[in-house]
């Protein structure tokens, strides 16, 4: 039962900073969906966002209004959930900050 709620939501694997993260997209059913990142802690996983992800979607089917839809990504950080070992934080820092790899 897990295995199905967690394949629900769309994978994939992007290659960031030399780092492989996996990550969750999930897009928003409104007329302009925002995106909208969503970062768990460590030691966890995007699983922790199983109930929100939904809400933030497709709030139009939970009493909210279609217009206040998000598309939801939800990486999951290095040698977390699905990602391979990595740095860590320090990958989201540079992204962040658009700082070279530390091969550069």
């Amino acid at each position: 039962m897990q295995e199905a709620a967690l394949n629900r939501y769309a994978h994939s694997i992007a290659e960031v900073c030399g780092t492989k993260l996996h990550f969750v997209h999930e897009r928003g059913l409104g007329p302009a969906p925002l995106p909208l990142v969503l970062v768990h802690g460590w030691p966890d996983g995007f699983q922790r966002f199983d109930k929100l992800i939904p809400l933030l979607t497709d709030p139009g089917a939970h009493g909210g209004n279609a217009v206040d839809a998000f598309d939801v990504v939800v990486p999951s950080l290095p040698g977390c959930g699905f990602s391979p070992p990595g740095f860590g934080w320090l990958v989201f820092e540079r992204v962040r900050r658009g700082a070279p790899q530390p091969d550069e």
